[in-house]
């Protein structure tokens, strides 16, 4: 990216270039897979946790999304297993 002059005389940065790239897509924080802030407290967090399952168990799915609700479900356990220990949470919360 280059930088270029605006009308106004500032500088801004030419976006133009690459357009044909996909833009690089990062693995959603655990965090984001229950849908709570980073500093929600563990009642919410269990409670989003309790929310997204009964949304996601395979045996409340349809049987032609059931393998799709399988995978989704692994992420959300694996989420909360680590968002419910304090410990491990603040082991991945280093990591961010």
């Amino acid at each position: 990216m280059q930088a270029a002059a605006t009308p106004s005389g500032r500088e801004y940065w030419d976006t133009t270039q690459g357009r044909d790239r996909k833009p690089e897509r990062r693995p959603p924080t655990h965090y984001e897979i229950l849908q709570v802030a980073p500093n929600a407290h563990p009642r919410v967090i269990e409670k989003a946790y309790k929310v997204l399952v009964t949304l996601y168990h395979p045996d409340r799915a349809a049987p032609e999304n059931r393998r799709e609700c399988e995978e989704i479900m692994k992420l959300i356990n694996l989420a909360y297993e680590i968002l419910s220990d304090s410990q491990k949470r603040k082991e991945y919360d280093a990591t961010l």
